[in-house]
């Protein structure tokens, strides 16, 4: 049975503490199934001063990926992801990279509503971390592979909704898709 890092965590959590003693950051890919146990490893057992971000807005709800992928219910599937992208945004050392659209809903450049989900999980996540804690980011050419798209499109959407999350404030659009990443990665 293989090792799940986020419950049987003795030799995880070191290497947690490894990164943050060299002042290093983590970046966390998770699924909405896992983003509980994340939550919970983060809070209790990981430096509070490490900083983690969570990429591709943890997979989001995942809808329309197929069976096997999401509940058939959506509405269960965005209460997950919501609980648990809170419970990671409670953590101040902890952000979010918005990218990957295709992993909210495969079908966004087709239909949309799906493309309206993707704008729904961007705006939410950037109400429970603040635009000083998200950043924009890219999955490409992933994101071609699952949907017909070019990285223009994928950063249109970002844009799009950051725009509508921020009520268009150019400084807050500016910490998304620039400052944020910038300061994350120790850039300058």
């Amino acid at each position: 049975m293989p090792c799940n890092y986020l419950r049987d965590h003795a030799g995880y959590v070191a290497g947690l503490g490894v990164l943050d003693s060299y002042g290093l950051s983590l970046d966390l890919h998770l699924t909405t199934e896992q983003l509980a146990d994340a939550a919970e490893l983060f809070a209790t057992k990981a430096p509070e001063s490490l900083k983690v971000v969570i990429n591709h807005l943890a997979c989001g709800p995942r809808l329309g990926c197929g069976e096997g992928h999401a509940d058939a219910d959506e509405a269960a599937q965005w209460a997950r992801w919501r609980s648990g992208m809170a419970a990671m945004a409670a953590r101040p050392s902890t952000f979010v990279k918005l990218s990957a659209p295709t992993v909210v809903h495969s079908e966004w450049t087709r239909d949309a509503a799906a493309r309206g989900a993707v704008k729904t999980a961007v705006r939410e996540a950037i109400a429970l971390f603040g635009p000083e804690r998200c950043m924009v980011a890219s999955n490409f050419p992933v994101d071609r592979s699952v949907a017909p798209c070019t990285a223009a499109d994928v950063f249109e959407l970002l844009f799009e909704a950051a725009s509508e999350a921020l009520e268009g404030d150019a400084a807050s659009l500016k910490r998304v898709f620039h400052d944020t990443a910038v300061g994350f990665y120790k850039l300058e």
